[in-house]
């Protein structure tokens, strides 16, 4: 099973992983499918096939050093509450 995963799933659901596949399928069915895909990886003990969404905040992210971020993210929550 995993090895369908690992080969066949990747090539059926990216475009770039097939190149006559026309578009990724909509969010209900490639999500189900990063699902099925993550289960069977734990149940093999592959950690790496969780699914890492963004989500719609993505283009807010920052890079910064780790300890820089979050000083900035405690200073902007500190001013936030001071102004409610």
């Amino acid at each position: 099973m995993l090895r369908l995963w690992k080969h066949q799933v990747p090539r059926e659901l990216c475009p770039r992983a097939n190149p006559s596949a026309e578009e990724v399928p909509d969010y209900p069915i490639a999500y189900d499918a990063a699902k099925a895909l993550h289960a069977a990886a734990m149940a093999a003990g592959e950690f790496g096939y969780g699914a890492q969404w963004a989500g719609q905040g993505a283009p807010l992210s920052r890079t910064a050093p780790a300890a820089e971020l979050v000083a900035q993210l405690r200073s902007e929550m500190e001013r936030a509450l001071a102004d409610r």
